[in-house]
Parts: structure tokens; sequence; C-alpha cells
């Protein structure tokens, strides 16, 4: 290859066929990160805060005590909410906790409740046919 060329056209083939087998190899990711979901978070929870932020967003534009007052009272009635829904969730674990639950499910739901649950693994090599997660012996 570089007896043939010039060394400046060698040096970028050699740098595009790298950059080439990175971008088949390497999975891409998205630019954002991924939140945390907590298994308490639900529609009501959602429409809360927006209505929250839709009244700090009045307030910061009008500073009045009125708009101070709805603010208040949104950020009071959305942590309500949200208190009231984690206490039903806590409430539904705790009750479907039995003699037959596993470890491996109890561990499972903590760490949900913790917001730290990831429903996928990361395989080391997956090709085709077959996902190897183990080298073979």
């Amino acid at each position: 290859m570089v007896q043939n060329r010039a060394v400046d056209e060698a040096v970028s083939n050699v740098t595009e066929a790298i950059r080439n087998a990175a971008d088949e190899a390497i999975p891409k990711t998205l630019n954002f990160h991924r939140k945390l979901c907590k298994p308490w978070w639900n529609s009501a929870c959602q429409q809360a805060k927006k209505e929250q932020r839709r009244a700090w967003g009045i307030f910061r534009r009008y500073t009045t005590t009125d708009n101070l007052i709805a603010f208040k009272r949104a950020k009071a009635l959305a942590r309500k909410i949200r208190r009231q829904s984690q206490r039903e969730s806590w409430i539904q674990y705790v009750s479907s906790i039995s003699l037959s639950t596993t470890s491996q499910q109890l561990w499972r739901k903590i760490k949900a409740a913790n917001g730290l649950y990831r429903d996928f693994t990361i395989p080391i090599l997956e090709t085709s046919t077959a996902i190897y997660s183990s080298p073979a012996c």
C-alpha cells in the first residue's frame, strides 16, 4: 500500500479504514441521559408537575403576589399528589411480598423503587444467530 502511493494518501486510507471499522463495530449512543423511571410516577404526577412548571413560568415573567400564591399552590398540590402516589405504590409493593417471593424478585423490586431498574442486559457478542455472554471453553 505504501510503495505504490504517496505517504499522505496511504495515511488517509489507513485512517479511513480504521474509522469505517469503528463505525461498524462500535454501537452509537443517544446524546440525552436516560431518566431513571420510578414505579410510582403516573399521569397524575406528570400533569401536576406540568401545572407547577406553567405556574412558575407565569410567576417568573410577572412577579405579582397573586402569581406567587398560584405557584406555591401548584407546587404544594404537585408535592401532595407525588407523595400520595409514592404511598400507594409502597403499600402495593409491601402487599405483594409473600413467603413465595424469591430474593431475586425482591431485589428487582427494591432497585425499581430506587429508580435503578434496568430491564436489559448488555451481551458481550451478538451475532445474527446467537448471543455469546461467556467465553467458550
